[in-house]
């Protein structure tokens, strides 16, 4: 049965199903982020579009967002702007764990919270975070982390969208 040759139609071309938040979702985030004194968002994860990249970038220019990069997915986001506070991966430098450690939101949208990005489990109290507010959008069911995902939640209201750069 492997040798057989057979005639069969060809297959239609893949179609990349991609996920996004709701609309609740982003109202949620926005009261989330309107709430924070120390928030930080970790991207990561694959299927980046160019047009994805500049959206975000501009969502934490926007919003004075920190943010970092998964291990090996420096390349989401240009790391010269102020809002870029290093990389996930391998040996996590001291102060970004520390930084990631004492932030009282994390918005993770893509990435996978691994060994690696984790700095071998330590920067977060996994399967229930420290942090009071923990927001994760993962593109797929099968991560590693699935069992990290928690509901974006919050009870402050969104004031503006505009903020002073959080340092």
């Amino acid at each position: 049965m492997l040798t057989d040759e057979v005639e069969v139609a060809d297959a239609g071309p893949y179609k990349i199903a991609r996920g996004a938040p709701s609309t609740a979702d982003m109202a949620t985030l926005r009261s989330m982020l309107e709430a924070a004194n120390q928030p930080m968002v970790i991207l990561g994860g694959g299927g980046w579009s160019a047009e994805a990249c500049a959206d975000i970038k501009a969502f934490v220019e926007a919003n004075g967002l920190p943010v970092t990069t998964a291990f090996r997915n420096q390349d989401l986001i240009d790391n010269r702007p102020a809002q870029f506070v290093g990389d996930l991966g391998i040996g996590v430098n001291p102060p970004l764990g520390k930084r990631l450690k004492e932030s009282d939101l994390i918005v993770a949208i893509g990435p996978r919270l691994g060994e690696a990005t984790t700095g071998n489990y330590t920067l977060f109290d996994l399967p229930v975070p420290k942090q009071k507010n923990w927001c994760m959008y993962m593109p797929a069911p099968r991560s590693s982390a699935a069992s990290t995902r928690r509901r974006c939640r919050s009870t402050a209201a969104w004031r503006s969208s505009r903020r002073p750069p959080r340092r």
